[in-house]
């Protein structure tokens, strides 16, 4: 049942947001159906968590007063969370596995029909053309793309031998395709992203340095929000800002029309793109955000040491300085990035034999499970 509704989740946003073939009423309509079924999935076994509330308290509280939509949807997703990990680590990672690999069977084959059919477009800012394949934007099959190859990659990588050897090369074929589909679009980043997420895999096979990097990974976020916050005061405009698409000027133009409140309680989002992730929480929840997300993030990379997890939390957290993925909980990616905050596997690995495997120390070495 999770399957399909988190399978059902991305297939609403492809019609919603990436074909944009359902009007906004009937979005709406739709979009809280599904966050209704999901709070009526969570209640009907009559048990309710103590941080599940407090967490739906906090968000209601900023929406209240900043009324900023942001907040609605961690609401959904943090039910959402709390609803599936109850099947248990494994099962939550196959019922990501399973419904993002049918999704991408379906979004492979629009993307083949749009490098078929191209609907290219000419974006004056940049002088490129695009290919938008069919989609509101190319923008929206790139990031799709890494959505699922990282989904696919992470998944894949920690079930191994629970896999059966025809769904593994499939998926092997998806991952291969979904690395071209940006570059495809001429939306390049996502597609970097996942060239960079690969080369970072293969330095963290290193136990030693994947210790390191597990250890100061909490504060990559930090550091992302301080750069977020610095560089559009004294670089937009400039070759960086041009390099970055004038992100830097869009950056500039919201944080100087807020006000010193707005930094503690949030404020409404803009009516431009804002495509950074550490900005859409801000306006969500004020810069205090940044002191449980980071210890989420511990928390996430504490309890599932798996480096196929790592490179998944790494390649987001980056990826979410250009981009606002992480407001995007529809998208399979943000979902297991969250659900890492909230699961455990760090006593439920598979080798590729699909026997289960133990850490035994903080540098992360496996032996076979007792």
């Amino acid at each position: 049942m999770t399957a399909f509704l988190l399978f059902f989740m991305q297939i609403n946003s492809l019609f919603i947001s990436g074909l944009q073939a359902v009007d906004d009423r009937t979005a709406l309509i739709v979009r809280i159906a599904i966050g209704l079924f999901i709070i009526a999935m969570y209640l009907k076994n009559l048990e309710v968590e103590n941080n599940l509330i407090i967490g739906t308290a906090v968000f209601s509280a900023f929406f209240l007063i900043n009324l900023n939509a942001t907040c609605i949807n961690f609401i959904f997703t943090l039910w959402f969370v709390y609803l599936v990990r109850r099947q248990g680590a494994v099962g939550v990672i196959k019922s990501v596995y399973y419904s993002t690999l049918l999704f991408s069977l379906i979004f492979a084959l629009l993307v083949v029909k749009g490098i078929i059919y191209p609907d290219i477009v000419y974006i004056a800012e940049t002088g490129r053309f695009r290919n938008n394949m069919g989609f509101w934007s190319a923008n929206y099959p790139g990031f799709i793309a890494y959505s699922c190859f990282m989904t696919l990659f992470a998944c894949k990588g920690y079930l191994s031998g629970l896999i059966h050897p025809l769904i593994r090369y499939f998926t092997y074929g998806l991952m291969l395709f979904f690395i071209f589909v940006p570059f495809l679009a001429d939306s390049r980043t996502p597609g970097y992203a996942m060239i960079a997420s690969m080369m970072f895999f293969v330095a963290i096979s290193n136990n030693l340095l994947r210790y390191l990097v597990a250890f100061y990974l909490p504060l990559v976020p930090l550091v992302l929000l301080s750069i977020s916050l610095y560089l559009p005061w004294y670089y937009h405009g400039s070759d960086l800002d041009y390099l970055l698409s004038g992100r830097l000027s869009y950056y500039y133009d919201y944080l100087s029309a807020l006000k010193m409140n707005n930094y503690f309680f949030g404020s409404p989002l803009p009516e431009f793109a804002l495509d950074n992730s550490y900005l859409i929480l801000m306006t969500a929840l004020g810069l205090g955000f940044i002191i449980p997300f980071t210890y989420m993030v511990y928390r996430a990379v504490l309890n599932n040491p798996n480096k196929y997890f790592i490179v998944l939390i790494f390649s987001l957290i980056c990826y979410g300085f250009t981009e606002a993925v992480m407001a995007r909980a529809e998208t399979s990616v943000v979902i297991l990035f969250y659900m890492l905050m909230f699961i455990k596997t760090r006593e439920e690995e598979f080798d590729k034999f699909g026997n289960m495997i133990n850490v035994v120390d903080n540098i992360f070495i496996k032996t076979k499970k007792v």
